[in-house]
């Protein structure tokens, strides 16, 4: 998977954080305020990207419809 720009400082820092704690330190919790950023950055991105995509979605079906209209063919089945 490909990190969103925004997200990937916060990779880094989390990776460094666990070689640097170890397995012990990670299951300790040493690590946890970076994983909590990180994942809330992957969220707000994720998110951003869901509503590019529906807004392309739905541009895409209503070109869809008005060339069907002009077409006299109808609107597609809902």
């Amino acid at each position: 998977m490909t990190l969103p720009d925004e997200c990937v400082g916060l990779s880094r820092d989390m990776e460094d954080c666990i070689i640097k704690n170890g397995l012990f330190g990670r299951v300790m919790g040493s690590c946890v305020h970076l994983k909590e950023r990180f994942e809330a950055c992957m969220r707000v991105q994720t998110e951003r990207k869901r509503e590019e995509n529906r807004a392309r979605a739905q541009a895409a079906k209503k070109r869809w419809d008005d060339l069907n209209r002009e077409l006299g063919i109808g609107e597609r089945s809902k």
